[in-house]
């Protein structure tokens, strides 16, 4: 379970859908926005769509709350990401999930980027 500090409430879960960026990954999409804050927030999302039953879409947010838990030391701070699951995840083996995961968030990385004042990545090489 990802510690309360590291959630996205309901009010931030509303402006992240609405103003992040939207990438699409294998077996998911990822909805990114960028804060000046000290903090990283995430957040797992099955749909209904996806499955009917509640223990396959526990066992996706279970998996993937467990990837980030071992990964988040490593992102960059203000940062807040959501992960809404697809079809695709359903029959999906964790380790070709954590893979997914883990190249997802390769591109946020500590030492690779920083926010700017107007919230844009840039390259800090």
């Amino acid at each position: 379970m990802l510690p309360k500090e590291n959630r996205i409430n309901k009010e931030l879960f509303k402006k992240v859908f609405e103003k992040g960026k939207t990438i699409k990954r294998k077996s998911f999409f990822i909805k990114e926005f960028f804060v000046n804050k000290k903090e990283k927030r995430f957040s797992f999302v099955v749909p209904s769509s996806v499955t009917k039953s509640a223990v396959k879409k526990n066992k996706l947010k279970r998996w993937g709350k467990f990837i980030i838990n071992t990964q988040k030391n490593e992102i960059m701070d203000g940062l807040f990401l959501i992960f809404v699951f697809d079809k695709k995840a359903v029959n999906i083996k964790f380790g070709e999930l954590k893979e997914d995961i883990t190249s997802a968030l390769g591109k946020y990385k500590k030492l690779d980027y920083k926010c700017n004042k107007n919230k844009e990545l840039k390259r800090t090489d």
